[in-house]
């Protein structure tokens, strides 16, 4: 005689399942259509950092390796969402640089030997809201 085999317990919903519902609430691309403006004199990390804010969505990301090329980029018209600014650029001081761009409302990130998100407190999200 067969023995009767109990039901299979209802499927339920999974922890990693709720995790991949709240991931779908964030956005793929956080930067979309933004412009920003990058002071950075080390042409790697440069380039590092440019791939990154394109691929987060930026339209617009514009190099500058000087306080001075910087300067010239920002007369060129375009409207920066925001910069990120290095602030030692070739022993150069960038404080009169972030002085300019503050005047123009444009919010500004900064970094030096420790990442940017560390001294800004979550930017770029926080500095484009």
């Amino acid at each position: 005689m067969r023995k009767p085999t109990k039901e299979a317990p209802q499927a339920t919903k999974l922890d990693s399942d709720r995790v991949h519902e709240n991931k779908s609430r964030i956005p793929l691309r956080p930067l979309e259509g933004r412009a920003l403006l990058l002071v950075e004199d080390d042409v790697l990390i440069a380039m590092s950092v440019e791939s990154c804010l394109l691929d987060a969505g930026a339209a617009t990301v514009k190099i500058a390796g000087s306080t001075a090329l910087a300067k010239r980029v920002l007369d060129e018209g375009i409207r920066f969402d925001t910069a990120i600014v290095d602030l030692l650029l070739n022993n150069e001081d960038a404080s009169p640089l972030i002085e300019i761009l503050s005047e123009l409302g444009i919010p500004v990130g900064h970094r030096s030997r420790t990442p940017c998100v560390q001294q800004c407190g979550g930017f770029p999200s926080k500095a484009l809201q």
